[in-house]
């Protein structure tokens, strides 16, 4: 049960690193070095992480 927690808690600080990337795109050198098609891969990444979040976690608490 520990290891799920961790787990979750790892996945949450991915998620809030891609977030802090991807909010702040004209500051951020690795945001410019992309294009906009890179962006957008980014941002599904992000979605998809975001949905993986959830569900874990809803499937824990449960």
């Amino acid at each position: 049960m520990f290891k799920w927690k961790l787990f979750i808690l790892a996945q949450g600080l991915i998620f809030l690193v891609f977030m802090l990337l991807c909010l702040d795109k004209e500051a951020s050198q690795v945001s410019v070095a992309l294009d906009s098609r890179s962006l957008a891969k980014v941002d599904n990444l992000i979605h998809s992480q975001l949905l993986f979040f959830v569900l874990q976690s809803s499937v824990v608490v449960t």
